[in-house]
């Protein structure tokens, strides 16, 4: 069953043509039967079929119709009047643009202290607390224990125990360096300085205690 369009004072009504009207006499006079898409039908009366046919509306249009009821200033019965629009159909609205393709952050150049550790020799994987210094509050490192070193019995043994020793100080100067905000690096070639020195100095003992007997 199709429902009836029907119309309230001062209310546009969006009907879609369906097919040719249809003269249909009634009981208050001769009335124009539409049927409408969305299984809708309604009736106007001849001047509101006429100003359909003024506009050129027909089968597959949307047209506005609108019961316009103004009051009378005296008080007086209504004045009604009705008007017919043909509603265009609306464009398309446009495709919104393509975002644009994202970029990839730029890399960071790397950081004072990851740069100083790549460029340290292979004898700051010994010393790790030392490549890298940090800025927060010194921790406290303990340091290794110094070996006790016998008396060599040759000079082998007597090299081995002096470099033994001078990577021993110069692991507890670099601890106690880092402790104190002050960062600092023993290579091999200053291991074997302190080395040298070592051996000059007991060979001097040796020497003293040799002539004092």
């Amino acid at each position: 069953m199709r429902t009836k369009v029907t119309f309230p004072p001062n209310v546009p009504q969006l009907v879609d043509l369906n097919d040719d009207p249809i003269l249909s006499p009634g009981q208050y006079g001769d009335q124009y039967q539409y049927i409408l898409h969305g299984e809708r039908i309604m009736w106007v009366d001849p001047p509101v079929h006429a100003q359909i046919v003024a506009l050129g509306a027909g089968r597959g249009d949307t047209i506005a119709i609108t019961k316009c009821v103004t009051p009378s200033p005296t008080g007086g019965r209504a004045k009604t009047a009705w008007t017919v629009e043909r509603v265009e159909e609306q464009p398309a609205a446009p495709a919104p643009p393509a975002a644009a393709p994202t970029r990839s952050p730029a890399l960071q150049p790397p950081q004072p202290a990851a740069a100083m550790a790549a460029a340290l020799p292979d004898d700051a994987e010994r010393w790790p607390e030392i490549a890298a210094p940090s800025r927060r509050a010194p921790q406290p490192i303990t340091a290794p224990a110094p070996a006790t070193n016998p008396q060599p019995a040759n000079d082998a043994d007597a090299l081995l125990s002096a470099l033994t020793t001078a990577i021993d100080v110069a692991a507890l100067a670099q601890a106690h360096a880092a402790r104190r905000g002050l960062p600092m690096h023993f290579d091999g070639a200053d291991i074997r300085a302190l080395a040298s020195g070592l051996m000059i100095e007991r060979r001097e003992r040796s020497t003293f205690s040799r002539r004092a007997a």
